[in-house]
């Protein structure tokens, strides 16, 4: 069970500071990370780290698809957590 926390929240740091590099991209002009590359991060078990990037970099939090995936993942995300600690 500690192994898989651990995991998870290795994914979710690297998924949060994800967020952190897009936005610092975006200020800078740069080549961004695309959108559909950071929704699907977040569905793979990323969306705590996603919606945390999402709150402190203050980045994606007008765009609605954003506003409805990332939280949706963090719920689908918890719930199979749920199911696999379960077993």
């Amino acid at each position: 069970m500690k192994i898989i926390f651990s995991v998870y929240a290795i994914w979710n740091g690297i998924i949060f500071f994800l967020y952190g590099i897009d936005k610092s991209r975006a200020q800078r002009g740069a080549q961004r990370i695309q959108e559909s590359v950071l929704i699907v991060t977040s569905l793979l078990m990323g969306g705590l780290g996603a919606m945390f990037g999402m709150v402190v970099f203050n980045h994606k939090t007008s765009k609605l698809k954003f506003r409805f995936w990332v939280p949706l993942s963090v719920i689908l995300n918890l719930v199979v957590l749920f199911f696999i600690l379960n077993k």
